[in-house]
C-alpha cells in the first residue's frame, strides 16, 4: 500500500509556524512603500485573518493589496516576499506526531510526498522539521503542475492500483478531489487551512484532526492484510 502525503498544514505546521513571519515581511514591504499607512500590527492581524480563510496566501495578499488600493506591483513584489524569501523562519516545526508516524508507517507501506511550492523550499521546511526526506520512495514538488498530473505519474510509474493508495492533505479541492477522480483513497487532514476550506466533501473518504488518528484507518478490518503500525 502507498502512502502520499502533502507538506504543509499535513507534516508541517506551516499555518502555525511558517506563514506568520512571511506575511510580517509583506506588512513591512507594503508599509514601506506606503500601501499600509495605519497600524502595521493591525495590517498584520487582517492580512493573517484574510490568510486563514483563503485557500492559499496568494489569494489572500492579493486581496489585502486591493483592499489597501496597492498596485499589480506592489501585489506581485509582495508575492515575492512571500514565496521566494531570502531564508525560511528560523523554527519550522512539523505537525503533532509527525516525525514518528512517518518514521513507524516507513517500516510496512510505501511513502510518497506530492506537495505544491518550490522544490528546494519545501525540501528545507521538512529539514528544518526533522522529517527525513529519504522516508519517501515517491516525491513530487511542482511550483504550477496541478496534482492530478503528479497522482497520475506515480499510478503510471508504480504499478500500484489506486484503490491501495491513500492521499493526505489539508485541501480539499487542490489535494484529495484529484485523487478522488482517480479511485484513491483520500484523508483530509483538518489542520491550518483545512479547518477552513472545504471543498467537495463528498470527495472525502475519511477525515482526521491529528496525523495519529492514520493508524486507526489503516488498521480498520477492512483493511484486513495490511500492518498494524
Amino acid at each position: 500500500m502507498l502512502l502520499l502525503f502533502d507538506i504543509d498544514d499535513t507534516l508541517i505546521d506551516t499555518s502555525g509556524t511558517v506563514i506568520p513571519p512571511l506575511l510580517e515581511k509583506v506588512i513591512a514591504y507594503l508599509t514601506k512603500e506606503g500601501v499600509v499607512t495605519g497600524d502595521p500590527q493591525h495590517a498584520f492581524t487582517q492580512l493573517k485573518t484574510l490568510d486563514s480563510a483563503s485557500i492559499s496566501s496568494q489569494d489572500a495578499i492579493h486581496e489585502f493589496v486591493e483592499l489597501c488600493d496597492g498596485s499589480d506591483t506592489h501585489y506581485k513584489a509582495a508575492l515575492q516576499e512571500m514565496y521566494a524569501p531570502k531564508e525560511l523562519p528560523e523554527r519550522v516545526h512539523a505537525v503533532d506526531g509527525a516525525v514518528e508516524l512517518v518514521s513507524r508507517l516507513a517500516r510496512h507501506y510505501t511513502l510518497g510526498i506530492v506537495s505544491k511550492g518550490k522544490e528546494s523550499v519545501q525540501r528545507e521546511k521538512l529539514r528544518k522539521a526533522g522529517i527525513p526526506v529519504d522516508l519517501f520512495e515517491y516525491i513530487y514538488i511542482s511550483e504550477n503542475a496541478p496534482k492530478e498530473d503528479a497522482y497520475k505519474a506515480i499510478l503510471d510509474h508504480s504499478g500500484i492500483s489506486p484503490q491501495k493508495i491513500f492521499v493526505i492533505g489539508d485541501r480539499i479541492a487542490r489535494d484529495l478531489s484529484p485523487a478522488k477522480r482517480l479511485g484513491m483513497n483520500t484523508v483530509h487532514m483538518k489542520w491550518g487551512r483545512g479547518l477552513g476550506y472545504t471543498g467537495i466533501k463528498t470527495d472525502v473518504d475519511y477525515t482526521i484532526t491529528t496525523l495519529e488518528q492514520l493508524r486507526s484507518i489503516l488498521e480498520e478490518p477492512s483493511k484486513e492484510g495490511y500492518p498494524n503500525v
